[in-house]
């Protein structure tokens, strides 16, 4: 998502911007993710964001605006497809099933990167590369430092899916080699968003992966898929939180396209953003984004949700990146630019 709102900002008449997108689909963790839900402020953003709320809104395709929800649930299908127009009305390029296997820099700037695509290797000579990716691809192949953590340690994975009401009875299934709870405490985090339309978005947490490492990412998706038809026979048979889907019976209708992952390298920036700034609505001059969410922490090592010392909201804050002392996610927080030398990466 943040990589699709710089590419808007970014297209200026006379330049060429080009958005390489591993799926197929733009949005990342808010479409292929599956997390229906926009966070924080959604009226005071940028114009990018706002024609994208304009559009949803005009077909009822997102939640009214609450200042105080927790999330604005939106479709996921049409949201996609709405970026994608965007995207397309203001002439910027995209590769989607493609992503960057190599990258070149000289002098802390990136003169060149290699683009795997359906087409086979593209090389091209960027002026300017913004590295959306959340595993900071390009500043890692270039050698800017970064931080990785590894499994157990970086903040875990989560899968959405979506079950639907279908009116009759259905017989739970529980597959051979699937996880068998018999109450709350034994799932892993669980939330459920309930719609009036019978829809039903449950996120699962999935903790003990990296995805930097591709054999990890690729067994969490497998594991992922074990525990998630363990968590629907559960659902269906026991129920959580005291409510029981027994009486209305729901069937596992999608997944999402690829596992939610919530951090995989942080950039090292020249600032760490503390508690005590996010608390005392701290203010930068160069700060390149503002916060209006709390910070969204769970255990890296532990199925349960976690307590963090800030699950209140906060005062809009300006964001920086965090170092391995400040366990905060890298989905939420960005780098605050002083005096590091060229922006390309």
């Amino acid at each position: 998502m943040a990589a699709t709102m710089a590419a808007l900002e970014a297209k200026q008449p006379g330049n060429r911007v080009l958005i390489v997108e591993p799926s197929n689909v733009l949005g990342g963790q808010g479409t292929a993710g599956g997390v229906a839900g926009f966070c924080g402020d959604t009226k005071r953003v940028n114009d990018p964001f706002a024609k994208l709320i304009r559009r949803l809104a005009r077909h009822n395709l997102i939640e009214p605006y609450r200042a105080n929800r927790d999330r604005r649930a939106y479709d996921l299908e049409w949201c996609a497809f709405f970026l994608q127009e965007l995207v397309a009305e203001r002439g910027i390029d995209v590769l989607l099933h493609a992503r960057v296997v190599s990258a070149h820099a000289v002098a802390g700037e990136v003169r060149e990167v290699t683009i795997s695509t359906s087409g086979g290797l593209l090389a091209m000579a960027p002026k300017f590369v913004i590295d959306a990716s959340g595993s900071c691809i390009v500043p890692w192949l270039t050698g800017f430092p970064v931080v990785h953590e590894g499994s157990n340690r970086q903040l875990p994975m989560s899968l959405y899916l979506t079950l639907w009401e279908t009116g009759k009875k259905v017989k739970p299934i529980l597959p051979d080699g699937c996880p068998r709870w018999s109450h709350d405490d034994e799932i892993p985090m669980t939330s459920l968003h309930l719609f009036p339309t019978g829809k039903v978005e449950v996120k699962m947490k999935v903790v003990g992966f990296d995805a930097t490492d591709g054999f990890s990412h690729s067994a969490a998706e497998i594991f992922a898929r074990r525990q998630m038809h363990g968590l629907i026979h559960y659902l269906q048979t026991v129920g959580y939180r005291g409510r029981k889907l027994d009486t209305h019976i729901y069937i596992l209708a999608s997944v999402s396209r690829r596992i939610g992952v919530r951090e995989e390298r942080r950039i090292v920036g020249e600032h760490v953003l503390t508690e005590t700034e996010a608390r005392r609505a701290a203010i930068f001059p160069d700060a390149i984004t503002v916060n209006t969410y709390h910070i969204d922490y769970h255990w890296p090592d532990k199925m349960e949700r976690a307590g963090t010392g800030i699950t209140d909201m906060l005062d809009p804050h300006h964001r920086s990146t965090c170092d391995p002392d400040n366990r905060c996610s890298g989905s939420w927080y960005a780098i605050t630019f002083r005096n590091i030398g060229p922006i390309q990466t």
